[in-house]
């Protein structure tokens, strides 16, 4: 039987600089902290972890996996690994006749050094590429360390290469794809003993119809791709009692824009009685829409405890001129209704600092609303980070237009918290965006922290 080892890489992650290390830390850990308790107070009787998870999993291995079964598959996590040579020795050991590898931005040096090494050692052995990075083959040509690299989220098509593969058939080295396909996630290729150390997730709809220009998620299907809602809630339903799993990621890019699927959520975790916890993404003016609407205490009342809004900046210039538009006052006052008439526990923004056309007024309007909103109490954490362009974003494609220089394409440099960035933007330095991170910090944390023990936590040094 022909054996096939699907291989997520090792997560590479640069730490904050170590002007802002500790406040960082200090944070994710009241963050951690806050949905742990939160979680324990609903399903002190489930297992499984909440959030910060040990493991990240990709999804698309596990659809993957999913849809050969008639064959022998195995999975394996570079991150359950103690040391990256321990990870890199098992790979070459491996006797799989088909490697699949997926790569995120910065993981891609890792992978396609890992296909380098599999290939020297392994002529005959075949690889696919999938993942966000695969985008970068759009204008380059593939690596001859890679058979065949699949572009987009369609894994039926990574499917029918390793069909092609098996029955020794030609198949081509690129195969761009515009749809996401839903498949059954076959959870029992994760280790029993990593599974409650893995962050899980579920999408009940995938991609996202604006056209932010600092982001490639639209560009990743060519519209919202729709999941049939009662097979991704028996998903949900399945990881909750099957695996005793208490804490939920509900991963769609804005899960509130659509208010009839949201009403078809309500009505089946109701019904199916699941205790659960989960959070969601949004984005403000679709939160906006919901100020006063019932719909967001039901979504309390089954098990709703976290929003992760993307805020990205407080500039009105920057958005505009990155096409991503809402009222500030608007949205204040949607953020007051979920966090104080209907009592979300935890309500996070997602901001990037560094994008095409802030400056330091910029800055400044940034740092101003997000102080104002900490002093409502409407907010209770914040993740600021660097902005970086990925490959096939409009702003990596035409630097030019947005006052980027793209300084090099070392792709494990582009992270959220490398310093120096692989980019210059604006022409302003890396230092005052590092600045504008440590007064982010220090707000968040004003609620936790006496104001000698901030300065000190977010010291430049």
């Amino acid at each position: 039987m022909n054996k096939i080892l699907l291989v997520d890489p090792s997560s590479i992650h640069h730490g904050p600089p170590d002007a802002i290390q500790e406040s960082d830390s200090f944070i994710n850990q009241l963050y951690v902290d806050k949905i742990n308790e939160v979680v324990d107070c609903r399903c002190s009787d489930n297992y499984g972890r909440a959030l910060h998870s040990k493991y990240i999993t990709n999804y698309g291995l596990l659809m993957l996996g999913g849809l050969l079964k008639d064959y022998n598959v195995s999975y394996i996590n570079g991150d359950y690994f103690p040391t990256s040579e321990a990870y890199i020795d098992y790979l070459l050991k491996t006797d799989a006749d088909i490697v699949c590898l997926t790569s995120t931005t910065p993981q891609f040096m890792e992978v396609k050094k890992i296909a380098e090494l599999l290939k020297k050692t392994h002529p005959d052995i075949k690889i696919i590429l999938g993942g966000p990075h695969s985008r970068y083959y759009l204008t380059h040509e593939v690596d001859d360390c890679f058979d065949c690299v699949v572009i987009g989220y369609d894994v039926n098509q990574s499917k029918e290469v390793i069909d092609k593969i098996i029955r020794d058939e030609e198949f081509p080295n690129k195969i761009v794809t515009t749809h996401y396909y839903d498949t059954e996630k076959d959870f029992s290729l994760i280790p029993s003993d990593k599974l409650y150390d893995t962050m899980l997730y579920s999408y009940i709809n995938f991609g996202c119809p604006n056209q932010c220009k600092y982001c490639v998620e639209h560009k990743f299907v060519d519209k919202v791709a729709f999941n049939d809602c009662n097979v991704k809630m028996d998903e949900i339903k399945r990881l909750v009692l099957d695996y005793g799993i208490r804490f939920v990621h509900i991963a769609d890019s804005d899960f509130l824009m659509f208010r009839k699927m949201v009403e078809e959520f309500v009505k089946y975790i109701k019904q199916e009685k699941i205790n659960f916890c989960f959070s969601i993404n949004t984005s403000p003016a679709i939160l906006e829409k919901y100020i006063g609407d019932p719909l967001l205490k039901e979504l309390k009342e089954i098990g709703l405890v976290e929003i992760l809004i993307g805020a990205e900046h407080f500039s009105h210039r920057v958005m505009d001129k990155l096409s991503k538009h809402y009222c500030i006052d608007n949205f204040m006052n949607a953020l007051e209704y979920a966090k104080k008439d209907v009592g979300i526990p935890i309500i996070s923004l997602y901001t990037l600092v560094g994008l095409p056309f802030e400056y330091e007024e910029d800055i400044e309007e940034n740092i101003m609303v997000i102080r104002q909103l900490k002093e409502q109490g409407l907010f209770d954490f914040t993740f600021p980070k660097f902005f970086v362009p990925y490959p096939d974003s409009d702003i990596y494609l035409h630097p030019d237009d947005y006052d980027v220089i793209i300084k090099n394409e070392n792709w494990d440099e582009y992270q959220r918290w490398q310093l120096p960035r692989p980019i210059i933007i604006n022409g302003m330095h890396d230092d005052d965006y590092v600045n504008e991170i440590i007064q982010i910090n220090h707000i968040t944390m004003e609620d936790d922290y006496e104001d000698d023990s901030i300065s000190s936590l977010c010291k430049k040094r």
